[in-house]
């Protein structure tokens, strides 16, 4: 009979150099018993895995909620109401934060038809006043006349509707005026008899459209006959402004605003 094997054995060398010999903690279990623990770890991963399959496979296969498609159906009106196309492809969550501000959206939308309704009331109300139509241009309101006044009658008519003769502010509105007249029509821009122009509705001076060689009235001092009043003549576009005497007999444009109305309008109310 051979040698009997000898336990396994690890050898140390401690400090000192002094050489130790110590057991193998694992070489009293069998192999037998470490096959076996292997086995239950393998096989607890085993079924952690499925677990965490079935887990994910029942997530994926989950029904869909049974508001899901009330709510992508609700997202699309909302999404036409708001013109937001963004909201109709939001998920449900989304949609459903944005129907939470729906009674704010409908106060918005009010707010906004009545104050289409205060402008039609404004236009309304001119319109009644004069017994002709006022036409509507960007934040104004325009009446053209028919027949023909001084300077000074003109305006008075225009103050008597909450008007005043036009001032003109941009390019775009002198081409809008111009467009809209016939024959010579005065407009709100006067010296005063002072030298200085200025509009009779308080508006800045911030564009010009002289013919040339006008204004001829700038100097101060000038007797009312002469004092200088300002036409706007149609037959040429751009440059047409005249200063003339204010007591020649012209049709003439007045000019409201839906600004004023409107706080005028809020007040009575």
């Amino acid at each position: 009979m051979g040698p009997r094997p000898a336990k396994s054995q690890v050898s140390i060398i401690a400090p000192g150099g002094e050489k130790k010999t110590q057991m193998n903690p694992f070489s009293h279990v069998s192999s037998t018993v470490l096959w076996i623990l292997l086995a239950i770890s393998a096989t607890i991963c085993l079924v952690v895995l499925m677990i965490v399959s079935y887990l994910y496979a029942a997530l994926v296969n989950k029904p869909p909620h049974p508001l899901e498609e009330s709510m992508k159906k609700l997202g699309i009106t909302m999404a036409v109401a708001l013109r937001s196309v963004k909201l109709k492809h939001e998920n449900p969550l989304k949609v459903a934060e944005e129907a939470v501000k729906l009674p704010d959206h409908i106060k918005d939308s009010g707010k906004a038809f009545k104050d289409q309704k205060i402008k039609y009331h404004s236009l309304f109300k001119k319109s009644r006043k004069s017994g002709t139509e006022w036409h509507p241009f960007e934040n104004g309101l325009y009446y053209i006349s028919r027949g023909k006044k001084t300077w000074y009658e003109a305006e008075n008519f225009c103050m008597s509707r909450e008007a005043h003769l036009t001032s003109v502010l941009s390019s775009e509105e002198q081409n809008y005026v111009t467009s809209q007249l016939t024959q010579p029509a005065w407009i709100g821009l006067t010296d005063g008899g002072r030298g200085r122009w200025e509009w009779t509705d308080g508006s800045r001076l911030v564009a010009q459209f002289w013919s040339q060689g006008e204004p001829g009235h700038s100097e101060p001092g000038l007797g009312d006959g002469d004092q200088g009043c300002t036409i706007i003549v149609p037959s040429s576009k751009g440059q047409n402004w005249k200063d003339v005497d204010c007591n020649q007999l012209n049709r003439w444009v007045c000019k409201g605003t839906l600004e004023a109305e409107e706080h005028k309008i809020h007040q009575t109310h």
